[in-house]
């Protein structure tokens, strides 16, 4: 079956080439949803979710943008105080980004755009909190509680590896478990400067202090499972498998269309994961997954020892999802 599905199956020279639209944007993984269509940015999107959005999304509205109209991006007043409204129908938009601080300026400094987010979020949309600093912190609490009145919740934080840029790992806060397992596991990379880095932060992970002072922080709102471990197209997909207190660790890294999304699901305290659970980051590589699953099982079968147990396999959306 493994020959057939291989001999059938259609190479395409330099269709894994490096892609940094593909890998740039992998907040999207714990969103509710991966494949958003629709998405308003709080204010000028960073240059690598620009070019995700411009390849990737059909709809994009820019909160006072600066640039003018172009491809899927259009630009939007920001409402001038309540009551006022942006001209956008209600439960359009799948992703609302505050990437920036000034995102999080406008978000936290006045009940009308959190009205507005919150009336123009679709019932299963997400809305990406995200603090850079430490000085952002209390901007940051003041959108959530922004948010949290107009029914929107903050549900799941974490800490970003690197401190800027394109998302690699994620990590849940308040968790030195998990930290630790990430830096054990090198899971932003294994360079001889990544793994030194791996072994100091094994031990800083451990400390009180790591969560207060690490300056890159998120928070995921929104009102389907806000306060789930799993993002929404994970969750519907897991079952009874998954204990809902899990925490949740990501692994993003790697730049070509290939590479997968990683997901760690370490139930109660526990310090090593119960699942591990694959997504392909792109459509077209879907397939892998699949191939993996049937090789996995086979091995199984034929009792190999030694390998990781295929327990299941889903799709969504056309990205194939193993569960391990």
């Amino acid at each position: 079956m493994l020959l057939q599905r291989t001999l059938q199956t259609e190479f395409v020279p330099g269709s894994n080439l490096e892609d940094q639209a593909a890998a740039a944007a992998d907040w999207r993984f714990l969103a509710h949803d991966p494949a958003p269509r629709a998405v308003l940015c709080l204010d000028e999107p960073r240059p690598e979710t620009r070019e995700y959005l411009a390849s990737s999304v059909p709809r994009v509205w820019v909160l006072g943008g600066a640039q003018p109209d172009a491809g899927p991006f259009s630009r939007l007043e920001p409402p001038a105080g309540r009551g006022a409204r942006m001209s956008l129908p209600s439960g359009e938009v799948d992703v609302v980004l505050a990437e920036t601080p000034r995102a999080l300026q406008r978000l936290g400094g006045g009940r009308g755009l959190a009205a507005e987010v919150a009336r123009v979020l679709a019932p299963r949309g997400t809305v990406w909190v995200e603090a850079a600093g430490l000085a952002q912190r209390r901007p940051q609490r003041r959108a959530l509680a922004r948010l949290e009145a107009r029914g929107v919740r903050a549900g799941r934080g974490y800490w970003l590896t690197p401190r800027q840029g394109a998302m690699r790992t994620a990590a849940p806060l308040g968790d030195p478990r998990a930290g630790a397992y990430l830096f054990a596991s090198t899971l932003f990379g294994r360079s001889r400067a990544n793994r030194a880095l791996g072994r100091l932060g094994r031990v800083l992970s451990r400390t009180s202090w790591f969560d207060f002072f690490y300056p890159r922080r998120v928070v995921v709102a929104g009102r389907p499972a806000a306060n789930s471990a799993l993002p929404a197209y994970l969750e519907e997909g897991a079952g009874e498998r998954v204990d809902p207190g899990c925490r949740l660790l990501v692994s993003a890294r790697g730049r070509y269309r290939s590479n997968k999304i990683v997901y760690f699901l370490f139930p109660g305290g526990a310090d090593r994961p119960e699942w591990v659970v694959k997504v392909s980051r792109t459509v077209e590589f879907a397939g892998r997954l699949e191939h993996e699953f049937q090789a996995l099982r086979q091995l199984e079968q034929r009792g190999v020892q030694g390998v990781p147990r295929a327990e299941h396999l889903a799709h969504h959306g056309g990205r194939a999802i193993l569960w391990l």
